[in-house]
């Protein structure tokens, strides 16, 4: 689980709409830690939220992606959950850690795909792979 601290989404409703999943989105737009995105809610399921760290719109987001297409989440499916109750366990907030921290670990679990890659290689083409990562390719702070 990523803790991490959400600052308020400025959005902006733009005109237009896309239907997805049977139901009818609007158009927002936001520029937020440093990416531009577009985001389709459904003001018809009442629910300030969305995939990731993307909430603070009159509906639910069903699809929002950068606009430099590095980010892009869709609904698949909506299940109606008929208690109107959600579950949420404590080891969601005893069992996490930083964004600094996650991108620590994702740079090691990449470091070491690409040596197990370089390792299949023919020997003149080993030493050629260039890895670069940055925690601003993740997440672009102002």
């Amino acid at each position: 689980i990523l803790r991490d601290t959400l600052d308020k989404i400025k959005w902006n409703i733009i005109p237009g709409t896309k239907t997805i999943l049977g139901y009818n989105c609007k158009i927002a737009e936001a520029t937020f830690r440093g990416r531009e995105y577009r985001a389709y809610f459904c003001p018809e399921i009442p629910i300030s939220d969305g995939p990731f760290k993307f909430q603070g719109l009159p509906g639910l987001i069903l699809e929002i992606y950068s606009k430099d297409n590095f980010i892009k989440y869709s609904a698949m499916e909506i299940v109606s959950n008929e208690t109107g109750k959600l579950d949420v366990k404590s080891v969601w907030f005893d069992n996490n850690i930083s964004f600094h921290e996650y991108a620590q670990k994702s740079k090691k679990e990449l470091e070491l795909s690409a040596k197990k890659i370089e390792s299949r290689l023919p020997p003149e083409e080993q030493g050629k792979i260039k890895f670069s990562f940055s925690e601003e390719e993740i997440e672009l702070f102002n």
